[in-house]
């Protein structure tokens, strides 16, 4: 029996591949055409070995780099926490938030947990999964409303914080250390493009939505 024919589907296979602009359809189109040639070559009676050898290493680049590219464009392998963070976050792809959340830390608040200090370095820029937060200026108090986050602006600014947060007990919250985030947005302009973007819509919702609730009568521990 001729193979032929392999010879052939896989070179309509890989050119109809290079004709679209779509990458993953793309490398599915090429890894099946190449594979078509492994079948020929080693389908031949001696098998052609070395170009058996040389088609399986490109098939197996090809489906590395698929990959990629499935993990860059989906939430497969996230967990539930994971993708209500990334949800909430809105603006970046799949793939960047995984890159951003390398570099993430879960934290669930077992007592009253201050975030940032009035007047402090802010090292680490926050982002409460719960339901509130409060926001304390001197004497006055403000009650946020969760999901947020927290050290953004001093973050943008490279300011110290103009006020304590803190986040009852029970809060689940991410923290990203300032002195990794920045080099890795540097690095990355569509992540940090992204993650601005977040801040930005977060911090408009605050401002529109926080409302002074007075003086707080009693210290928390946690700040003392």
């Amino acid at each position: 029996m001729s193979w032929s024919f392999l010879i052939y589907l896989g070179l309509a296979l890989q050119v109809s591949g290079f004709l679209v602009r779509e990458e993953l359809l793309l490398r599915v189109l090429v890894a099946s055409g190449i594979f078509c040639d492994l079948l020929f070559f080693a389908l031949q009676t001696p098998p052609i070995l070395p170009s058996v050898f040389s088609n399986a290493v490109l098939i197996v680049v090809n489906i590395a780099i698929l990959c990629v590219i499935v993990m860059e464009r989906t939430t497969i392998t996230m967990t539930a926490r994971q993708k209500r963070l990334f949800q909430a976050l809105g603006s970046l792809t799949p793939g960047q938030f995984r890159r951003l959340m390398r570099l993430g830390e879960w934290h669930e608040a077992t007592e009253e947990t201050t975030l940032v200090r009035e007047g402090a370095q802010v090292l680490n820029v926050c982002f409460v999964e719960g339901e509130a937060f409060f926001l304390q200026k001197g004497t006055e108090v403000a009650r946020g409303e969760g999901p947020a986050f927290i050290g953004e602006v001093a973050f943008l600014r490279g300011s110290r914080a103009s006020a304590s947060v803190y986040v009852p007990s029970g809060t689940p919250y991410v923290t990203w250390p300032v002195a990794k985030l920045q080099p890795l947005l540097d690095k990355s302009p569509a992540l940090r493009n992204g993650l601005m973007t977040a801040m930005a819509r977060d911090l408009a919702t605050k401002v529109a939505l926080s409302l002074p609730v007075g003086p707080r009568k009693q210290s928390p521990s946690a700040r003392e």
